[in-house]
């Protein structure tokens, strides 16, 4: 928080998958009223030309993705957990 009230704009760069969405949304949540300019980046590999090109096209949060890991958890918490002793 301190650190993003320092800089014109926060990266959210955790893992491209339903779960990374969700935690790049958390962190946006934490972030309002200290700084709304919030982009996502999807890096794929962690290289110097991975990282470049994601720093090139960043885009919004996918409140899809988010939404489906919210789904997800919700899911794993109603019928997963009873299920898991049988499938193991």
């Amino acid at each position: 928080r301190r650190a993003a009230r320092d800089v014109e704009t926060v990266y959210l760069a955790s893992d491209p998958d339903r779960e990374g969405e969700a935690i790049a949304w958390h962190i946006a949540e934490e972030m309002k009223g200290i700084n709304d300019n919030i982009r996502r980046v999807l890096i794929n590999e962690i290289t110097k030309k991975g990282v470049t090109l994601a720093l090139s096209s960043p885009g919004d949060i996918d409140m899809h993705k988010t939404d489906a890991q919210q789904a997800r958890r919700i899911l794993d918490r109603l019928v997963g957990y009873e299920i898991s002793p049988i499938l193991w």
